[in-house]
Formats: structure tokens, sequence, C-alpha cells
């Protein structure tokens, strides 16, 4: 289903790219598509998450000496929303976080 949707998405830009089809065409054939890769996207995130917390339950406790894109993975499979407020930068910085774990 994946490879179909991407296979729709090439050929939909090669005929417009050919002048085959209009732009308002164009869009219209992508968004079948861009949902399923989309869904199956979102599919993988969900799946990597949970095996990174059950292949590392320690993880959260050693994110400091992890390189930034592993730390956001980390960030991404324990916290479902981060907010941080508005204010003045500085020592009080942890007090300007909201984060809303994952369920």
């Amino acid at each position: 289903m994946l490879e179909a949707a991407s296979t729709e998405m090439l050929t939909a830009a090669e005929q417009y790219g050919a002048g085959k089809i209009t732009h308002k065409a164009f869009l219209h054939r992508r968004l079948h598509p861009t949902s399923i890769i989309a869904e199956a996207d979102a599919d993988l995130r969900r799946h990597l998450r949970g095996r990174l917390l059950r292949q590392h339950p320690e993880a959260a406790s050693t994110i400091g000496v992890l390189t930034a894109g592993r730390q956001r993975t980390i960030v991404d499979a324990l916290v479902s929303t981060l907010i941080v407020q508005s204010g003045r930068s500085g020592r009080h910085f942890d007090f300007r976080i909201e984060l809303h774990p994952r369920k």
C-alpha cells in the first residue's frame, strides 16, 4: 500500500511536470497518497517509540550523554506535548516548561 501511494505521487508529479495535468488536478491526486504515507510514518514512529523504551528503560535518566537527535527521540517517546511558556530566559527556565506524558 505504501509503495502504491509512493508510485501514485511520482506519477502525478511526472504528469504535472510534463503538462499533462493541471496544478489543481496534481494537488487533488496527492491527497490520498499523502494521507497513506503520513499514516505509515505515524505507525512507524509509534512502533519505534515503544521499542526504544522497552529496550532502554534507563534512557530518560541518561539523556544528558546522548546526541541531540537521540535526546529528541527519547523526549518524543515520553512526552506527548511540551509547552515552553514565554518569559525571561535565565535560571528559572525549568519553571516555564509544561510536559504532558504519553498515555
